[in-house]
């Protein structure tokens, strides 16, 4: 899985930060933001083949986000853990 590109979205920095580390660690290209209308914009401009939402987003709902990813970039499914 090296150099893949994985797209952290949540707005707790903290854990944003932990997971960058755990992953760039592991070999992927990870970007972090904190908000979803960032992360949509971040979608558009760097089409990363993974992506890690918080479903409790403050300004659009994570889930609403995620319907509009599979809708607008051709997401691929997604995978709750």
């Amino acid at each position: 899985m090296r150099g893949f590109r994985v797209l952290i979205i949540d707005n707790d920095l903290s854990f944003r930060r932990n997971c960058d580390r755990f992953l760039f660690g592991r070999g992927y290209e990870v970007l972090e933001v904190s908000t979803s209308g960032e992360g949509l914009a971040a979608l558009d401009e760097h089409l990363p083949e993974f992506v890690l939402i918080n479903l409790n987003q403050k300004d659009i709902s994570g889930l609403d986000l995620v319907r509009t990813a599979r809708l607008d970039f051709s997401a691929p499914d997604v995978e709750r853990f």
